[in-house]
């Protein structure tokens, strides 16, 4: 979990990790491995980005969470990311983001990052829209669910802490 003020850069480790970023000091080592010596496709096929808000598509939910794949495993994302409740209540007029709150957009970010099944996750201050109750279950049926995958957290909140074995406060 990453810790600190906006802007001592957080975002940006993920900007570089993500390979949006490429001119920086320093190392960046994954396994072992210079970051810069990665095939940023192959890199990017395995690490998975959820950011403070989605794009949201005049579609049903199940649709802006598969982006057009059917995909099994679409119960169990919905159920992770506490989306039971808009599934059930949510037009697709809703959807297109005029009835959506800040955190169900979040979540449903989250969603579309989970069901690509991203050996790494990286969640990007996506749950500062949501109270930290609702937070800590998220991250209680991720890792419950994932207890595998490597999550990379940016969050200002110390409830979370946690669930993670290194904290890492920036700044």
């Amino acid at each position: 979990m990453f810790m600190g003020e906006s802007g001592v850069g957080k975002s940006t480790l993920f900007n570089i990790l993500m390979g949006f970023l490429h001119e920086y000091e320093g190392e960046v080592k994954i396994n072992d491995v210079e970051h810069r010596l990665f095939n940023l496709t192959a890199l990017r096929r395995q690490i998975g980005i959820a950011f403070q808000s989605a794009n949201v598509i005049s579609v049903g939910l199940d649709d802006n969470i598969q982006l057009g794949e059917d995909l099994p495993k679409l119960a169990d994302i919905i159920e992770i990311t506490n989306l039971s409740a808009v599934k059930s209540s949510k037009t697709e007029a809703d959807l297109h983001g005029q009835a959506l709150s800040g955190g169900e957009k979040s979540r449903i970010g989250l969603a579309q990052t989970l069901i690509r099944s991203p050996e790494v996750i990286l969640i990007d201050e996506t749950f500062s829209s949501l109270d930290e109750a609702m937070e800590e279950e998220i991250l209680g049926k991720l890792f419950e669910k994932y207890p595998s995958k490597t999550v990379i957290c940016i969050s200002h909140r110390a409830a979370s802490k946690k669930y993670f074995d290194k904290v890492v406060q920036f700044g």
